[in-house]
């Protein structure tokens, strides 16, 4: 299939010949290994696009963190792409509104 050739990929070019870890692939990590990330930062924020590849895995390391850290939010937009936000700015499109709730919610804490 080609999406995972081009995940293998993508994968050869992050990690080289380093092996996975719980910090190359979070999903690999347990719920317990985040205990503490709260004492480290106040609030996390995650986004996915609702039918992007990585949404498993995004869903995967965000419920695993809003277990151990209350201040967790995990945001999925149906219909959005990886990329949404980053093409709204660099293409010039109007904001979508998971752009805006990224922006608000960072507004908040800025």
């Amino acid at each position: 299939m080609l999406v995972d050739v081009a995940e293998d990929r993508w994968a050869q070019a992050f990690l080289g010949s380093a092996p996975s870890d719980r910090y190359t692939e979070p999903a690999l990590a347990p719920k317990e290994w985040w205990t503490g990330l709260d004492q480290l930062v106040k609030d996390v924020y995650f986004w996915a696009g609702g039918g992007e590849v990585l949404l498993d895995g995004i869903r995967e390391v965000a419920e695993k963190i809003q277990s151990v850290h209350s201040s967790t939010v995990l945001e999925i937009s149906p219909g959005s792409g990886h990329e949404e936000m980053i093409f709204d700015v660099l293409l010039g499109y109007d904001k979508s509104v998971s752009t805006r709730n990224m922006e608000d919610w960072l507004g908040a804490r800025l």
